[in-house]
């Protein structure tokens, strides 16, 4: 069976007690700001705090990183302020979500899926292109529901995050 590696996001200026920091052209995780531009750790839900949900945009540069490990190097998305997102709303009694922060989609295809009180199924399709960068299960709501953020290919900038060496990240 895979190990499930939760995805962690940080958001530029940001005070927490892990950061990714830009340092000449490299991106290192550190628990401690060595640059100028610095990324603090957030916890995952509270990224909707950085959403400007009336026109859908990011209101800060974040980093999600899709897949955290204890591997040396880390592969994350770098997504800039401004960015358009498209939000995609699954809700109801049971919903199961399939794509994961990373992952590519497209206009039309099956992203997930509800199971309701009478126990029928209903799809749910995508209504956009681009890449998840953000699944967010809200399951504090009755009825239960996710929200997936999604952004245009060319929004998405792809990153390699090392971990530093002197700190015990």
């Amino acid at each position: 069976m895979e190990e499930y590696r939760y995805p962690e996001i940080f958001v530029e200026g940001v005070d927490s007690n892990k950061y990714v920091c830009k340092v000449s052209d490299e991106y290192v995780l550190t628990e401690t700001p060595i640059s100028d531009e610095c990324y603090g750790h957030i916890i995952y839900e509270d990224i909707l705090r950085y959403f400007d949900l009336s026109n859908p945009v990011l209101r800060k540069d974040v980093i999600v990183v899709p897949e955290f490990s204890d591997e040396e190097l880390l592969k994350g998305l770098l997504i800039r302020k401004n960015t358009e997102l498209c939000l995609v709303e699954i809700k109801g009694y049971e919903p199961y979500v399939y794509p994961r922060e990373g992952e590519k989609i497209d206009i039309r295809d099956k992203i997930g899926f509800v199971v309701t009180n009478k126990y029928e199924v209903r799809v749910i399709k995508s209504p956009c292109k681009g890449i998840v960068v953000f699944v967010i299960n809200i399951v504090w709501e009755k009825p239960e529901k996710y929200i997936l953020a999604v952004v245009s290919e060319n929004d998405a900038r792809q990153i390699t995050i090392r971990k530093s060496k002197r700190d015990s990240i």
